[in-house]
């Protein structure tokens, strides 16, 4: 990201030679330029998954780079980094009767006195190898872009009821794949908050006070929601228990 010459109220978000971005404010308009070769569903991949996330955190919001499942109560919240399988948990979990909210981006607000998060938008993209192994077959998809062989799943069954907001029950940071049973660690605070952050979409790092903001936000988050660790090893077979030890630590209360 960087700040436009000519005019300092737009922010450029530019993606090497594929496409840059032209965020404008004050018209609330985005400009997108890209080269010819580039395709349309490259093009919507950036923008729905990388720039408006992005947008909507610079405006105030806290945007997690999070999966989200429906449970009784409220919902859940994956988090981790590329490779580690949020996806692929997430639609295990939809497989198996808990509803999708998205794989990638949730908004934390403010309800009153208390934390919610919602959907920024819907979304499910699996490799193929996670789409067989989680869905027992091929699913109605549109290619995420060029680049990757990852599908954008658009044949999921919707929730039987689409709610405002989500009381969040609890954060799950996943852990470097490793060998053995599933382990679950609660993160201190100070872990937490630092998680949540760097898990976090932002527009202008460079902004000093939107940063700090972001900061607030996550560190009232890690004091009101439990936020654990889960070590698993990286194996299709493992989901099906992996399910059981997260829904059984948010049963009750």
């Amino acid at each position: 990201m960087t700040r436009s010459i000519s005019d300092p109220a737009v922010l450029l978000v530019i993606f090497g030679e594929l496409a840059r971005f032209e965020v404008n404010f004050g018209r609330r308009a985005i400009d997108v330029y890209r080269l010819p070769a580039v395709s349309d569903n490259t093009v919507r991949h950036l923008l729905v998954d990388q720039v408006l996330p992005r947008i909507v955190a610079h405006e105030g919001s806290l945007v997690l780079h999070a999966a989200g499942i429906e449970i009784p109560g409220g919902a859940i919240l994956l988090l981790g980094l590329a490779g580690r399988g949020k996806s692929t948990l997430a639609a295990s979990f939809h497989a198996n009767g808990r509803a999708l909210l998205s794989d990638d981006a949730m908004v934390v607000e403010q309800d009153g006195a208390a934390l919610q998060c919602r959907p920024l938008y819907r979304s499910l993209r699996l490799f193929p190898d996670s789409v067989m192994a989680v869905f027992n077959g091929p699913r109605g998809f549109t290619p995420v872009a060029e680049y990757t062989s990852k599908q954008n799943i658009i044949d999921l069954e919707e929730p039987e009821a689409t709610l405002p907001g989500y009381a969040i029950r609890s954060i799950y940071w996943l852990g470097e794949p490793r060998a053995g049973p599933i382990t679950v660690r609660r993160l201190a605070h100070g872990e937490a908050c630092m998680a949540l952050v760097e898990h976090s979409f932002s527009l202008d790092p460079s902004d000093p006070g939107r940063a700090e903001a972001r900061l607030r936000q996550a560190a009232a988050l890690a004091a009101t929601v439990p936020m654990f660790e889960i070590g698993y090893p990286r194996d299709f077979a493992i989901l099906p228990e992996l399910r059981e030890v997260i829904l059984a630590d948010n049963r009750g209360g």
